[in-house]
């Protein structure tokens, strides 16, 4: 932890002497109206009426600008008002003081506006970033306005995490992303910032929405733009690690007077690898003990194609009808060699010829209405999807006896995965004069065929393995509905409650065996919020409950086994049942900047990976099951700081108290860790088009079940400079600098000790450029989610 705070300030220092030499400092404060005066755009124009820099004040209205020597023109201005205008002649550091504006009300046609929406606000079940008040983000990328919303933050692989947890679903405009989670980066890569008016947080989702995860969800609210005509828009990004990457994306829109047509296509070739180091130790009732020591070094290569479209057409004033959809596919070889020795002067070989296929399509079919002119809408969906997996292995085992040659073995496996997705729903949103009352239903019907065949080579020739061979067929309905009612009782005091009931029917079919394993359940899921906001204060409170479920993803049901080697493998298990999570938080927002949190949660029928012997063999066999109940409790702050007008910082520091009660076969834990994260982010904007990033990230041990997770952290800087009149964007950065982003783990059990500790390729150059076409001013239209998006996600690898 020492090394990482002694190499991050000594990167702040480099950056805060270099940022010196920009030009000089000029401070002031701007004085009127209280909501006119908060995060006001200040502009400073040289004498050829070119901007050379913008700035914002802060929540009383100071602010500050680093110009170089010259005469300038400081203003203001609000919905095409001149708030003021000002002169300055700058030769070195000064402090201009007092600029007074005048407090007047700006009419558009019948609405009186008296000020502009603050950077940060908090509403009853969400958190709300309106980076269109924010010239920081401006030609920005979607990653880079979720990057800076308040409360996220990377973890591995460029995931998005909040509050603590991974697996975050991202909704444009109240319209989930059915996308797997590489393909949602390259998609918020390629969607630019200039588009979005705000990012919303969402932590604890209301009943309107599938109460499957409880990661929590982000939306992306785009500006509603009238222009007609079309844009396009092309980037590339090549990486270099260990191995190299290119990523090419593409993007379409048009927009007449009926039609709204948007589409994304984006193109990958990546190379990485995996690297496992193991040691597993067993332990007999007589003291006797065998240990292991391995090696496994995986080279991928995946070969993907992504498209996404949505065509909208609009019937009258009142109605519209579209149909979306995407098709993904992924070619993956994936060879692999793992060296294994034992302590009984035993050692083998093993080489794994793995080829991984994925593909998926999805199309949706949707009709909007408006019910009335007060905001009553009705929206219908109907959604089909289907994934195809081939997930193929040839594996040949050497094996040696103090070093020489004893025998080989040969197996290999065929692994056939079809699953189709149907679903519908029907939702209404109905305002009235003192309650908003969302209802709704849906139904999605899944039905998953696996067709899996184990062979060993005997006898020169390959022999069916019956008993590690399976055909197994998996097949579930799930129905619900919502209900939910929100009203403001008093000028400061909201609430909100919702209800949503799900009724789920499971049957598992192993055609092998002969077996049906069936499962039915109903659940309720309540939500409540409560907001606190008095008019003339500068804090607000806000207290939710929610409880929600986790579903077992496809992947974890099935029972097909997958070999690394002789030692280990890895089944699903289709006896698996979902967990159920209630959560409780109390935050509190001071000046709409900074934020804190007080948080609960508690998950009962907790479900987990976890590596079990095999018999009394020397294997290990990776598999999923219910554990037991874990609880957390913790807090997070956020703060924002202003350091000088072109440096800002970005903290986000979370501590949570885990205990999990852990219970299998003979294994009985109670497992208990405090675990804290700091995440910081420096932006340093040099002028109108360049920008720089540096950020870090330390995790402490941390605990997932049996999994003792131990410390890292990680550091990674950024150069963006815009080109070619804001319509080109180039980019470089530099990922995990120090190579210190590893998962490194530890399993204890009475009669076993397994730890290892994986490398992936996180340590990456990357060097992209991106160029808009046609009328860049043409906004993103709404994206449409898909109805089986709860669905899609678990059948996802």
């Amino acid at each position: 932890m020492q090394k990482f705070f002694f190499f991050f300030l000594l990167l702040l220092f480099s950056f805060n002497l270099s940022a010196q030499n920009i030009g000089y400092e000029i401070r002031g404060t701007v004085q009127g109206n209280k909501p006119l005066i908060e995060y006001l755009e200040i502009s400073a124009e040289d004498s050829l009426n070119t901007v050379a820099q913008r700035t914002m004040t802060d929540s009383v209205g100071r602010f500050s600008l680093t110009l170089k020597g010259g005469t300038y023109k400081l203003k203001s201005s609000r919905f095409n008002t001149i708030l003021f205008e000002k002169n300055i002649q700058v030769s070195n550091n000064m402090d201009i003081g007092a600029i007074p504006i005048h407090n007047i009300n700006i009419e558009i046609g019948e609405v009186v506006l008296n000020g502009t929406k603050k950077l940060i606000e908090r509403k009853i079940d969400r958190l709300v970033f309106n980076i269109e008040n924010s010239p920081l983000l401006s030609g920005g990328t979607a990653f880079d306005a979720i990057k800076n919303a308040p409360g996220v933050y990377l973890g591995n692989g460029e995931s998005i995490n909040i509050m603590g947890k991974s697996g975050v679903k991202v909704m444009i405009d109240d319209k989930m992303l059915q996308v797997s989670s590489d393909e949602l980066i390259s998609f918020m890569k390629s969607m630019g910032a200039d588009n979005i008016k705000s990012i919303e947080v969402i932590t604890n989702p209301s009943a309107k929405y599938d109460a499957q995860g409880n990661a929590g969800i982000i939306n992306i609210v785009t500006k509603k733009g009238k222009q007609k005509g079309w844009n396009a828009n092309a980037g590339l990004t090549y990486y270099q690690g260990t191995y190299n990457r290119i990523i090419g994306n593409t993007g379409l829109n048009i927009k007449t007077k009926r039609i709204d047509f948007t589409s994304n296509y984006t193109l990958g070739d990546v190379r990485s690898f995996e690297k496992i180091e193991q040691t597993n130790n067993f332990r007999s009732l007589g003291g006797d003990r065998v240990d292991f020591s391995s090696l496994n070094y995986e080279k991928r290569k995946e070969v993907y194609h992504s498209f996404l479209g949505q065509f909208d057409f609009k019937l009258n004033e009142s109605s519209n009808i579209g149909i979306s959809g995407n098709i993904y596919s992924n070619k993956s070889p994936r060879p692999s060699d793992n060296k294994t020795f034992s302590s009984d002067n035993t050692s083998f070989i093993s080489l794994n010829d793995h080829q991984l296929k994925l593909s998926n399509y999805t199309m949706d079919l949707y009709f909007n209405h408006k019910l009335d002119t007060l905001g009553k809408t009705m929206n219908i969906n109907a959604s089909l999807s289907t994934f195809t997996t081939g997930n193929d292995q040839n594996l040949t085992n050497d094996f040696f006896i103090s070093g020489n040659f004893s025998n080989q073995e040969r197996l290999r496996s065929f692994f056939d995965n079809r699953a189709k997705i149907y679903s519908g729903n029907l939702d209404f949103k109905l305002p009235y004069k003192k309650i908003t009352i969302e209802t709704g239903a849906k139904i999605a019907h899944t039905s998953i065929t696996n067709d899996f065949l184990f062979q060993n080579f005997q006898n020169n020739q390959w022999m069916n393995n019956a008993l590690l061979s399976n055909q197994f067929d998996y097949k579930e309905t799930n129905t619900s509905g919502y209900f939910s009612l929100s009203s403001k009782i008093s000028d400061e005091l909201t609430f909100q409650a919702g209800l949503r009931g799900e009724y789920t029917q499971t049957k598992g079919i192993s055609l092998t065996s002969n077996t049906e394993t069936e499962y039915n359940y109903f659940q309720l899921f309540p939500t409540a919020y409560v907001q606190y906001s008095p008019e003339k204060k500068k804090y607000t409170f806000n207290l939710s409950y929610s409880r929600r479920i986790n579903r077992p993803t496809f992947e974890y049901l099935n029972p097909f086994i997958s070999y690394q080697s002789p030692l280990f493998s890895n089944t699903g298990n289709p006896l698996l049942r979902p967990s159920f999570t209630n959560s409780l938080e109390l935050s509190t927002t001071l000046n709409n900047r900074y934020i804190f949190t007080v948080f609960g949660n508690s998950t009962s029928k907790y479900f987990s990976e976890l590596p079990l012997r095999v018999g009394d063999s020397n294997e290990t066999r990776y598999t999923f099951d219910n554990i037991g109940k874990n609880y957390n409790l913790g807090f997070q702050t956020i703060v924002p700081v202003k350091v000088v007008s072109w440096w800002e910082i970005s903290n986000t520091f979370l501590m949570m108290y885990q205990n999990y009660n852990l219970s299998y076969q003979n294994i009985q834990q109670n497992l208990n860790n405090y675990f804290f994260l700091l995440n910081t982010s420096n932006t340093f904007k040099i002028n109108n088009d360049i920008s720089l990033e540096l950020s870090g990230r330390y995790r402490s041990s941390s605990l997932q079940g049996f999994y003792q997770i131990g410390n890292y952290f990680d550091m990674s800087g950024a150069v963006n400079i815009k080109l070619f009149q804001d319509k080109g964007t180039l980019s470089f950065s530099a990922h995990d600098l120090f190579y210190t982003n590893r998962a490194v783990v530890n399993i204890h059990y009475p009669n076993q000790d397994l730890s290892f500790t994986r490398y992936n390729d996180t340590r990456l150059f990357k060097l992209s450029f991106r160029y808009k076409f046609g009328n860049t001013g043409l906004k993103n239209k709404e994206k449409k989610q898909s109805g089986s998006i709860d669905e899609q996600n678990r059948a996802r690898k």
